[in-house]
This record gives C-alpha cells, sequence and structure tokens, in this order.
C-alpha cells in the first residue's frame, strides 16, 4: 500500500492505494532480475501478479508489504525496488523481508 503513482513517470496518488499480490519464489525472482544483474538475497521478498499491470511504483519506496491473517495485517516486508515500468509482467516488485514467516 502507499501513496505512490499508478504508472510510471505519473503522478503521486492523493488516496492510499492497495494491491492484492502473490509472493513470487526468490527463484523465479532471481531469474527475471539477473537480466538487470540484481541478486535476490533470502533478505528480499518478491510479489507481483502473473498478468502484471499491478504492483509498487514511484513514491511507494519505503511502504509496508502486509499479509492478511486471522490476527490481523501484520507486515511482512518493505517495498524496495522493481522494475520499469512499473508492474511489469515478468519483473515482481522486491521487497526488503521483516519477518521470516
Amino acid at each position: 500500500m502507499g501513496w505512490g503513482t499508478q504508472k510510471y513517470n505519473g503522478t503521486p496518488s492523493p488516496a492510499l492505494l492497495k494491491a492484492v499480490l502473490h509472493v513470487v519464489p526468490n527463484s523465479i525472482c532471481n531469474t527475471a532480475y539477473s537480466s538487470y544483474n540484481y541478486h535476490i538475497l533470502s533478505s528480499n521478498l518478491c510479489a507481483g501478479t502473473l498478468g502484471g499491470g499491478v504492483g509498487q511504483c514511484t513514491g511507494d519506496s519505503g511502504g509496508p508489504m502486509v499479509y492478511f491473517d486471522d490476527v490481523g495485517y501484520p507486515q511482512i516486508g518493505i517495498v524496495s525496488f522493481s522494475a520499469k515500468p512499473c508492474g511489469s509482467k515478468y519483473f515482481p516488485g522486491v521487497y526488503t523481508r521483516v519477518s521470516r514467516s
């Protein structure tokens, strides 16, 4: 969730936005980002959608990634980076992991 742009080079959102994403295995994320010479670490968490078009964008960095469970919405990550344009189909967003669960 965040107040970032909804598209690359867009303007920040005046309202808090959220998106439903799916966690992507780090091995798949590593393959995607190898073309950028990035190495996804165990301290990272990747998430996105299969069809793309949804995900973190400019202005979202540092924001929370939360997970819905029976107790509420614990934070599991911090927005770190993604490929351009935002929500690219083959490039899930990368987060810094704040929990091992």
